[in-house]
């Protein structure tokens, strides 16, 4: 991982990311981390697309890292998280985005997939709720958590 951390840091001017680790199950909260933590220091990003779906490692800790490493973007305007079938997702990790979203008023598009995410209950969504109802100038949404 170090190396794309050293990758993604050069590249200061960039404007949309798409990643995506879709099975990697050896991926962990740490590994993320890593990533958000280069997308911080990338202030011309407007975009963000992270697809984590189906890796078993991760949990509510890599939303913890959203909150905190992604509050320097502040113009940021779509922002795309696929956590489906990521088993130890829970609460706390949609706690932790809400918080993330309620500071993120250039948001434009929003778009959460934790499809198969069976941890997630009622307190979570109310917690995201909160998050997703502050931001006007929210213009797409689409959200996901079928089963």
């Amino acid at each position: 991982m170090k190396n794309l951390s050293e990758c993604l840091q050069s590249l200061t001017s960039l404007k949309v990311i798409g990643l995506n680790f879709c099975r990697c199950h050896e991926i962990t909260d740490s590994g993320f981390k890593q990533i958000t933590q280069c997308l911080s220091i990338i202030p011309s990003l407007l975009s963000i697309d992270l697809d984590f779906s189906e890796c078993r490692q991760i949990t509510e800790e890599s939303l913890r890292y959203v909150r905190e490493d992604l509050k320097k973007l502040t113009s940021l305007h779509t922002l795309s998280l696929n956590f489906a079938r990521c088993s130890e997702m829970k609460d706390d990790g949609l706690q932790n985005l809400s918080k993330r979203l309620k500071k993120s008023t250039s948001l434009t598009s929003v778009s959460l997939n934790f499809q198969g995410c069976e941890n997630i209950t009622d307190e979570g969504l109310k917690g995201l709720s909160e998050g997703l109802e502050v931001l006007t100038s929210l213009k797409n949404i689409d959200l996901n958590f079928a089963w």
